[in-house]
This record gives C-alpha cells, sequence and structure tokens, in this order.
C-alpha cells in the first residue's frame, strides 16, 4: 500500500507498491515518463490556442496533487516542448499540497481562477510565476523555494499567504500586484553570500497596505523596497537597524567590480560552449545598478520612517532618520567634478558631522545635556588658572550673559549657540512626537 494513499490521490494501478508513480520520489527516466502519462491521463486537461501565438496551452479542471513528487518534465511526445503549466488555465481549485517539484516548476503567466494551494510544497529548481493570475486564494504556507523563485508582474486577487515559507536564493515580487490580504510572517529570506540573492519587492503594489503583514522579520532581512510604497504596510517585530538597500549602495563599487569581471568571463568563454548564465547575471547586474541611487535609497528609508510614525513606533524611526542623515553625510564626501562643488561638499559634511556628534541630528536629549556640562567645566577649568571664579564665569558666558572682550568668552558663547540649538531641536521632536500620541 502506498505509504501516502492517506490523500486519497494515487495512482490505482501501482497504488498497492510502496509507493504508487505519483508519490514515487527519485525516480528514473523511465518512471518519470510514466508519471507524466498518467497525469495527463489522469486529469485530462484540455488543449486550447492561445490566440496570436503559435501555441497550446493547457486547460484543467480540480486537480489534487497533493504529495506528488514531480520530476523534471520531459516531452512524452515529439511535439511537446514547453512545460505543462507554462500559459495554463486551472478552472477549479489547484491543490499541490505536500508536492515536490524534482525539477523546475514553470508556471508562467498561468491562470488560477479558484484557489491555488501550493501549502509545504518543495521547490527544488527554480519556481517560476511570471505574470501568473491568482484569482482565489494562493496558499504558499510553508512552502520551501531551493532555487531562485520567481512571482514578477504575478496578480494576487485573493489573499496571498506566504507565512513560513522558505527562500534559499533569490524571490522576486518585483511589479507583483496584491490586491488583498498578504501574510509574509515568519518567512525566511535569502541568507547565501551573492549580492543579488534578495528578497525583491521594487515596484511591488499593495492595494490594501494595511492588510499586508510582516512579522517577525528581524536581523539583517535581505530584502528591497525601492520604488514601492510601503508607508502603511504593518511590520511586526522587525528590525530595519540593517538595510539590504542601504548596503549594496554602500558597496555599490563591488557590484561595478563584479560586473567588469562578469564581462570579462564573458568575453574570455565567448567561444565557448554556454555562456548563457554568464550573460543572465550581467543583466541582473546592469538593472540592480540601474536602481541603485541615492535617492531611491532615501525614499526606502523615508517611508520606513513615516510608516513607524504613523504606527507610533517613535524609537525605530528615529534611528532610522540617524541612518538616512548618515547615508547623506557619507555621500557628501565623494564631493563633483567642480573645485567649488568639492569645497561645498566638504563643508556640509562638517556641519552634518558637528550636528551628529552634538546632537544625533537631533534625535538624542543626552547628548547636548552633556555636551552643556562638558563645555562649562572645560571653560571653568580653563578660567580657574587666571580667576577663582572661573565655573561661575563660564555658566554666565554659556548663558550670553557675560562679555569680556576674552577669547574663551567668544569661543565658549559660539559652542553654546549650537549646543542650545542641538538641544532645543532634540526637545521639539520628542515632544512633538508625545504630543502626537497623547
Amino acid at each position: 500500500m502506498c505509504k501516502l494513499s492517506h490523500y486519497g490521490n494515487c495512482d490505482p494501478e501501482t497504488e498497492k507498491e510502496e509507493y504508487c508513480i505519483f508519490h514515487r520520489p527519485n525516480k528514473n527516466e523511465k518512471e518519470a515518463e510514466e508519471f507524466w502519462r498518467k497525469f495527463f491521463d489522469r486529469f485530462k486537461p484540455e488543449e486550447e490556442k492561445i490566440e496570436g501565438r503559435k501555441m497550446r496551452r493547457l486547460i484543467f479542471n480540480d486537480i489534487d496533487c497533493s504529495g506528488y513528487v514531480f520530476p523534471a518534465f520531459r516531452p512524452v511526445f515529439p511535439e511537446e516542448k514547453a512545460m505543462p503549466f507554462i500559459h495554463s488555465v486551472f478552472r477549479g481549485n489547484a491543490c499541490f499540497i505536500n508536492a515536490r517539484f524534482e525539477g523546475d516548476a514553470d508556471f508562467y503567466k498561468a491562470k488560477f481562477e479558484s484557489d491555488a494551494l501550493f501549502t509545504r510544497t518543495t521547490f527544488s529548481g527554480k519556481a517560476l510565476f511570471f505574470g501568473a493570475i491568482f484569482s482565489g486564494k494562493a496558499g504558499f504556507h510553508g512552502s520551501i523555494f531551493l532555487e531562485n523563485s520567481g512571482f514578477h508582474g504575478a496578480k494576487f486577487k485573493g489573499d496571498a499567504d506566504f507565512s513560513d515559507a522558505e527562500f534559499r536564493k533569490s524571490a522576486l515580487f518585483s511589479n507583483t500586484r496584491f490586491y488583498n490580504f498578504v501574510n509574509f510572517s515568519r518567512a525566511k529570506l535569502p541568507v547565501d553570500s551573492d549580492p543579488l540573492s534578495y528578497a525583491s519587492f521594487r515596484g511591488a503594489y499593495f492595494r490594501h497596505p494595511k492588510r499586508v503583514l510582516f512579522n517577525r522579520m528581524d536581523g539583517k532581512a535581505k530584502i528591497s523596497f525601492i520604488n514601492t510604497d510601503i508607508s502603511r504596510v504593518v511590520f511586526r517585530n522587525c528590525s530595519f537597524d540593517f538595510l539590504y538597500d542601504e548596503f549594496l549602495f554602500r558597496n555599490r563599487k563591488m557590484l561595478e567590480k563584479m560586473l567588469k569581471d562578469v564581462e570579462e568571463r564573458i568575453s574570455i568563454e565567448e567561444a565557448g560552449n554556454d555562456v548563457g548564465a554568464l550573460r543572465d547575471y550581467r543583466r541582473k547586474m546592469i538593472h540592480e545598478l540601474r536602481d541603485l541611487k541615492l535617492d531611491n535609497v532615501l525614499n526606502v528609508i523615508r517611508m520606513l520612517r513615516e510608516n513607524f510614525d504613523y504606527y507610533m513606533r517613535y524609537e525605530e524611526s528615529g534611528r532610522l532618520f540617524v541612518k538616512e542623515m548618515d547615508l547623506k553625510k557619507d555621500y557628501l564626501l565623494k564631493g563633483g567634478i567642480k573645485l567649488a562643488d568639492r569645497i561645498s561638499g566638504y563643508a556640509e559634511w562638517f556641519a552634518y558631522s558637528l550636528y551628529r556628534i552634538m546632537g544625533l541630528y537631533g534625535e538624542s536629549i543626552a547628548r547636548p545635556i552633556l555636551w552643556i556640562f562638558g563645555t562649562i567645566i572645560l571653560f571653568g577649568i580653563l578660567r580657574s588658572l587666571f580667576s577663582v571664579r572661573g565655573i561661575w564665569e563660564s555658566l554666565e558666558a554659556f548663558l550670553q550673559l557675560r562679555w569680556d572682550e576674552n577669547w574663551l568668552t567668544l569661543a565658549e558663547r559660539i559652542i553654546s549657540v549650537f549646543n542650545l540649538g542641538f538641544l532645543y531641536i532634540s526637545l521639539r521632536r520628542k515632544l512633538e512626537r508625545r504630543r502626537r500620541l497623547i
């Protein structure tokens, strides 16, 4: 008896074996051919010519492939060239719960007119859902994507559940449209060393952002939100002390060097058998560098700040503001071509640096207060060398109440302007947030 007979979808001819042909893992070539023949015989998909194109697509009604192990597709007939699910239409429920795709799973522009359930499905090869349309619920809870996965341009008209899903390599959700509830709670994002292997939500659209949930996305999450409105998306237990968009921008020179190395390898191996993979990687690298602009990265930080302010998470918002200002400050050192631009850049960098040291860009109340006490004490000690009233004279000078044409008084009064100004800015920012909270 098939060990997975509890699914109730075994092949009648082989169900008495340890595994029926549908649930059998590690199929050999002959078994793979038998699998696909019986798969088509079982579900009897209709064939339809795609208007305006010289190809046909398969139309399925309800299919239950729970626990099935899909081998890499091998054409059963000579005229078959494409994967069986490309452009396919699923008019009923498409159930792939606990299934496993041992080769690539290509659902390019597939249409799921009812529920599409890929719960706890394992994709050993690439999982490609480019341009797919999910009219009903799309369930990918607990699914494992061992290779690159792509939902570029897909449309999720119903709920989309990716909770507890695991993405080992790149996950492409760029230009994807989400029209209802979206759940990425506890999703595990890519962790491999390839800088282009991350979860990309660039250009994604959320119709109901308050129904989009990212939960427990802590640590160094490799995720990009460039050109995506996330100002109202719900982030729970998520830390953005590390931003992957910022990381890539700061390491732009590394990416440019990688692109140059790839181009050199392509020129060397041009006469070889296959440089397709290198060319694909070069295209990805060029596209990456095109999006990696300062304004794009700053916009991501600003939208996250707005998000945290809206949900009254002011501590996280403050840290993001510091990150934004640091990025702008560091970029000023690049200067310009003209000497005047370079001088201006360094002058602004000095002002930003002073602002950070003395007030953490207005996010710290403690820093200005410490600087106030430190300044008064320091100048008091210096004055005590000439007068027994050193501390008192220093306090008067700091409060702009003393002028004796002494250089110490002039220096202290100038410093006090910055100290008191930074303290005022910090207090105002904190009190404005407090007032909104009340």
